[in-house]
């Protein structure tokens, strides 16, 4: 009876959920997958200034909410300004700089090689942090794993620590598998730059 009280609180908490009427729900897959990262032990992320109708979610593990908040006992730089401006972008739908082929100076990244495996980019604090994670569906990025880019060396060795976000996302959500696709439309929705294509 708790976990119903739990998943009903948690959908008429959802801004997408509509109610016609008294008999009539309508309810998007959004609701059922933020309530799976919910019960998964993740925290929705919310940046620093509000934002009131989120086009986008990030999920995190306690420990990358900490960092991002400034809660760890070793000075890291977080909370920073403008890494929150990037969280706040992609949850409000702004425009973020998106590369499918590891490109520099982009927002969200999906890292060549690595079976679904995306990167959302801090620039600051300094030397700029990564925070490695899936899309469990369309705008719904579960950020599991964070590290600074100091613990990579060059750019292009990023393969080892993420590919732990493999064993992290089997044992979250077992046989479910990370939204695939050839379009970034599947994706993102909101408004984003592809950096991979040519512009006018």
């Amino acid at each position: 009876m708790a976990g119903t009280r739990l998943v009903l609180l948690l959908l008429l908490g959802n801004p997408r959920l509509r109610i016609s009427g008294v008999s009539q729900l309508t309810l998007k897959a959004t609701s059922l997958h933020l309530h799976r990262v919910s019960v998964a032990g993740l925290i929705i992320r919310k940046p620093l200034r509000p934002v009131a109708d989120p086009v986008r979610w990030i999920a995190v593990p306690s420990e990358v909410d900490d960092l991002l908040e400034g809660k760890r006992l070793v000075d890291t730089g977080f909370p920073e300004t403008l890494a929150d401006q990037v969280i706040g972008r992609f949850i409000a739908g702004h425009l973020i700089r998106v590369s499918r082929k590891s490109k520099s100076n982009v927002d969200l990244e999906q890292l060549e090689g690595l079976d679904e495996i995306w990167a959302l980019c801090f620039r600051k604090p300094k030397p700029g942090w990564r925070v490695f994670g899936r899309f469990l569906e369309k705008d719904l990025f579960v950020g599991l794993r964070a590290h600074d880019r100091h613990e990579f060396g060059s750019r292009f060795s990023f393969s080892g620590k993420a590919s732990g976000i493999l064993s992290d996302w089997e044992e979250l959500f077992g046989t479910i598998p990370p939204l695939r696709s050839d379009k970034l439309s599947d994706y993102l929705g909101g408004v984003y730059v592809d950096v991979d294509e040519p512009q006018d």
